[in-house]
């Protein structure tokens, strides 16, 4: 039995859609088998909706692996009326076992192999509504989970240039509002950076048109000679005429042809010309090469296609475009790509509502509003515009295409192809302008993040992103802004205490009153007057409790004075909280709360500073001895 599976494959935002073939004797199954009802099923899913070609190239390798495994032909073999919730387990298990044989896998595509091979089949159990298939997830686990490291932005990385110059993650501040203050402007900073930069790509190539019209735009070319350029462009496929044409072609002097070609170019602009949509022109080394001479910057990757084309920019002006967009929308990069003519709609202010379309759910992105001020991205649209206008008067396109991203150089000789390589070229573009490397969606996340720090929170970041449910845009801001706000909240508690720690790791050779009149408390942290706390109430039996040791800023009679024997309370401290702080918990919430939560975080920056200061070598030995129960 042959199952038909439509299968798709996206690259370069064009689609590829084709039939693969699977055979169910591969995999020594019976054709009346729960897995091959399985098989089935998905197959005839798959004429609505298209699977990746990977994930039936994943079905085909571990189902035809699986075939020499006894065990799971005993669960796989049975008839969906004797499948039982058991039996699934059974089948989920040998999947999992063999994808942890897979060497050559990263632990993410042994994830996304195991998931796919998982879903084929509870799919069909939820279908077939077999007994406790809802129970599964707590029946069985896969050790198969990838944890994502969670998101980078590009705010991560230290500026010099920056107001501020920490990473986000490493900001030092005073206050909590303060501390915002700080990460919103250096997210507002580095977006602004890769503005600027991505400004000046767009303002770059217009110089180069400026240049093109002073060099030729007051030249005195013939119009005879114009006349007859037109007439020998026309007429070149005749044997006859194509020699002569060659001919006086190369007898002009360089200057003049070039200025005829530039007129012809603008007269066909604007429309003004027909049938020389696509011309060859003769002689173009050598005009590169006076253009070269007389613009000086004027060279480019696509510098000849600008000078017959004019004002149809480049993949690199228009990757410019595409940084604008994203920024001011906040779209994932294919959805500005996605974005076509009919997606940018005028409002009454002078500005623009523009919508994209997000290709992975098949919906249009919300409504994007460019207001009149928003000159960057105002200018943008109009140039994207005017560049779709100008191929279509060219006649390089027809005139009912609405695809704003096409490759003009493909476009010139009738192919209407989009632009690919984004990638590489965003690579170019940080180099170019000196900014770290990053990429199209970390861009995006650093939006997003400018949103929900900046712009109305939560609420604004997910109308922003598009996302469907809020909880979706909490896992982004979770990732991107409480993380980094808690490591520097952790950073500057640790700089605060770092400040009070002294050591005193030699042998004592006289008494200090100050350092060595001091009481242990037990975690690493001494007392220098126990009988008389600031507060009379944390008296208890006659001497302080230490209730109050490390709220706040920590007590005024705490002191760190680190040797030998406090380095090793410290790291007992830590075992013991490792160990028992659930019991503590539900114990005693509240008190945990309290009591043990200031403890615990005393105890952790405490264990940071030991293990990275000057007698680290000597920490790693105690701990050594604490964890391994010397």
């Amino acid at each position: 039995m042959r199952f038909r599976f439509h299968v798709q494959h996206k690259l370069h935002q064009t689609v590829y859609k084709k039939i693969e073939e699977v055979d169910v004797a591969d995999f020594k199954v019976p054709v009346d088998s729960w897995v091959a009802a399985a098989l089935g099923r998905a197959a005839a899913a798959s004429s609505l909706q298209p699977l990746e070609i990977s994930i039936v190239s994943k079905y085909r390798k571990v189902l035809c692996a699986l075939a020499n495994s006894a065990e799971w032909l005993r669960c796989a073999s049975i008839s969906p009326e004797e499948l039982t919730v058991e039996s699934l387990v059974d089948a989920i298990r040998c999947i999992d076992a063999y994808v942890s044989t897979l060497d050559n896998s990263t632990a993410a595509g042994k994830s996304q192999t195991s998931y796919h091979l998982r879903r084929l089949l509870v799919d069909f159990a939820k279908y077939y509504e077999v007994p406790r298939v809802s129970r599964l997830r707590v029946i069985y686990r896969t050790p198969h989970v990838s944890r994502s490291p969670g998101r980078k932005m590009i705010s991560d990385w230290a500026s010099s240039g920056s107001d501020v110059p920490y990473p986000i993650g490493a900001t030092s501040f005073n206050s909590p509002s303060e501390l915002r203050e700080k990460i919103a402007a250096k997210i507002s900073g580095t977006l602004g950076e890769i503005k600027i930069a991505a400004m000046r790509e767009i303002n770059d190539i217009e110089e180069i048109y400026h240049r093109y019209e002073r060099l030729f735009g007051s030249s005195e070319v013939s119009m005879d000679i114009v006349e007859r350029l037109l007439e020998g462009l026309a007429n070149r496929k005749q044997p006859s005429n194509a020699k002569k044409f060659t001919e006086w072609i190369h007898s002009l002097p360089i200057n003049v042809l070039a200025a005829a070609y530039w007129k012809i170019s603008q007269d066909a602009l604007r429309g003004e010309l027909e049938g020389l949509s696509q011309f060859r022109c003769l002689r173009a080394p050598e005009i590169i090469e006076y253009i070269k001479e007389k613009c000086l910057r004027g060279c480019r990757i696509d510098l000849f296609a600008e000078f017959v084309g004019n004002r149809i920019i480049d993949q690199r002006g228009m990757l410019g475009c595409l940084i604008i967009l994203q920024i001011h929308t906040g779209w994932n990069v294919n959805s500005v790509l996605e974005m076509d003519a009919d997606g940018i709609q005028k409002n009454n202010n002078g500005g623009y509502f523009i919508q994209g379309y997000k290709s992975r759910t098949a919906e249009d992105t919300p409504f994007v509003e460019v207001l009149a001020s928003d000159s960057e991205a105002i200018r943008v649209i109009q140039i994207l515009l005017s560049r779709l206008n100008a191929m279509k008067v060219l006649g390089w396109v027809s005139s009912s295409e609405k695809r704003l991203w096409l490759n003009s150089r493909w476009a010139r000789t009738g192919k209407s192809h989009p632009f690919v390589g984004w990638g590489t070229l965003l690579s170019m573009f940080c180099k170019r302008h000196g900014l770290v490397q990053f990429s199209s969606e970390q861009l995006r996340v650093e939006v997003l993040a400018s949103h929900g720090i900046v712009a109305g929170g939560l609420e604004a970041a997910r109308h922003v992103a598009g996302h469907a449910s809020i909880n979706t845009t909490a896992i982004y801001l979770d990732q991107l802004l409480l993380q980094r706000l808690n490591s520097s909240y952790a950073l500057e508690f640790e700089r605060r205490l770092e400040k009070s720690v002294r050591y005193r790791m030699g042998q004592v050779q006289e008494m200090n009153s100050e350092s060595d009149l001091l009481y242990a408390i037990g975690d690493g942290t001494s007392c220098a007057d126990p009988f008389n706390p600031p507060e009379p109430a944390f008296i208890e039996h006659g001497v302080c409790s230490g209730a109050g040791c490390h709220r706040g800023e920590g007590c005024s009679h705490r002191r760190i004075l680190i040797d030998r024997t406090r380095m090793e309370e410290a790291f007992r401290t830590k075992r013991f909280y490792d160990e028992c702080w659930r019991d503590l918990l539900s114990s005693n919430k509240e008190y945990f709360l309290k009591i043990h939560i200031p403890a615990m975080l005393v105890n952790t920056a405490l264990i940071g500073i030991i293990e990275n200061g000057a007698y680290r070598h000597i920490a790693k030995a105690v701990r050594k001895e604490v964890y391994e129960g010397r």
